[in-house]
């Protein structure tokens, strides 16, 4: 009988399976999401950011009082079922030992794994936990340390993560925490004299490109509409994703430069490839250049291109903050016929009065509405607001960062008529090397 099991293929695995995970909640061992962990940082993450997540129920001892040390392992199971719930299925969970539980999130900004913590408490909050013939309400706190994408190490983060997990649970619990880390540190400006060098040398020597996203219609047709983004390339010609560079070129000034060149290329491939659309992102600093429209002429001129093929956004938080200089900068360009964007839209604090005031064509509703949304209604109703009265200035909705079918079937519902993110396609799609 064991030979026969064996020969199957079907014992080892489970047998496998069984010293990997903890039997009680399915988690993985400590160790061997460590293991896990540390092979899937070996690979740069695609087009977004990379978080550990450091996850304890609040008042363990208050619970353990209640219903005794052999059930609160009981509520343990329970408590991992709500957080598996949670879970998107490139995540790596793990069971540290006792009531603490970890994951490694991979999500498209900072933004969304704020999101999805802050789901994960109030789902925590609004479930009913039956232990021991008894009827318990819990809360948990989440911990959040960043895995920098160049130099990423394991055990900083679950380190911060813990750090914050424990400030968190100080000031009450029930909410996430992430440890505040200064700009203004010594390693911060080393790190910037490195990146500046890198970005001037990348900018001289051409070593930038753009990918491509495809911007999916949940009408039915193609309408061929493309988000770009930026890589730069090193001098060994490696990919460098814009979340190793940016920042740095941010605090440097360095964003109008960057942005000029994706402009350019933008326009290098509208000509060569005739897309029906592209969406080019902005900085604040290009937003507020009074000399942005007169090179963006000089552009159309050299490239013969259709500026309605180009769509430039802004994102909602650059707006908010730089009212005038963005509607300086729509009433400019919108006569010269390109089309105009606002991105992000949802995660600031008047979302309704920027769609009623900025004459834009298109608004895209940020992903962190899309963390959960096909389960909670609140989400739901957030958006059916957003869609409503884009829908009044005749503006088309796109939602960003969708990862599901779910989703996207609830996004249709709400009258959302276009998509993107992993669900549609992932962002990394090499369209061009622009030769400038």
């Amino acid at each position: 009988l064991i030979s026969t099991v064996c020969g199957a293929g079907g014992w080892r695995p489970r047998r496998q399976r069984a010293v990997r995970t903890d039997p009680s909640t399915g988690f993985m061992h400590r160790k061997y999401f460590v293991d896990q962990a540390r092979e899937r940082l070996k690979q740069p993450v695609k087009g977004g950011v990379r978080y550990v997540a450091y996850i304890k129920p609040d008042q363990f001892a208050a619970i353990q009082s209640e219903v005794g040390i052999m059930a609160s392992e009981d509520f343990l199971v329970a408590f991992a079922e709500v957080l598996r719930d949670q879970m998107q299925p490139n995540d790596l969970a793990g069971r540290f030992g006792g009531n603490a539980f970890v994951a490694l999130l991979e999500r498209g900004t900072a933004r969304d794994v704020e999101a999805w913590a802050e789901h994960v408490t109030k789902k925590v909050s609004a479930q009913t936990f039956q232990v021991a013939e008894k009827s318990l309400s819990a809360t948990c706190t989440v911990g959040l340390g960043l895995l920098p994408a160049t130099n990423a190490d394991l055990g900083a983060a679950v380190s911060d993560a813990q750090a914050a997990n424990c400030r968190g649970r100080d000031q009450g619990g029930n909410q996430f925490y992430v440890v505040d880390t200064a700009d203004t540190d010594t390693r911060v400006q080393a790190y910037d004299k490195i990146w500046v060098k890198h970005i001037k040398s990348a900018l001289m020597e051409n070593r930038f490109r753009l990918v491509q996203q495809p911007i999916a219609s949940l009408q039915g047709d193609d309408k061929g509409m493309f988000d770009v983004l930026v890589r730069m390339l090193d001098e060994q010609q490696n990919e460098v994703l814009p979340s190793e560079f940016m920042q740095a070129a941010e605090r440097n000034d360095l964003l109008k430069n960057i942005d000029r060149w994706v402009i350019g290329a933008s326009m290098s491939l509208c000509a060569a490839r005739r897309p029906s659309c592209i969406f080019v992102r902005l900085s604040k600093d290009t937003v507020a250049d009074r000399s942005l429209a007169a090179w963006l002429g000089n552009q159309l001129k050299a490239s013969k291109v259709d500026p309605a093929r180009i769509c430039f956004q802004v994102t909602e938080e650059t707006a908010a903050q730089h009212v005038t200089q963005t509607r300086e900068m729509i009433a400019t360009l919108k006569p010269m016929g390109f089309r105009l964007a606002l991105e992000h839209l949802g995660a600031g604090r008047d979302p309704v009065s920027l769609i009623q005031s900025l004459a834009v064509d298109f608004v895209k509703i940020d992903g962190s509405l899309m963390q959960g949304l096909a389960s909670n209604p609140i989400l739901q109703q957030k958006v059916k607001v957003l869609v409503d009265a884009a829908k009044r200035k005749k503006i088309e909705t796109i939602a960003e960062r969708v990862e599901d079918a779910n989703t996207m079937a609830v996004l249709w519902q709400l009258g959302i008529e276009f998509i993107q993110g992993y669900f549609v396609n992932a962002p990394e799609d090499v369209v061009l090397k622009a030769d400038r």
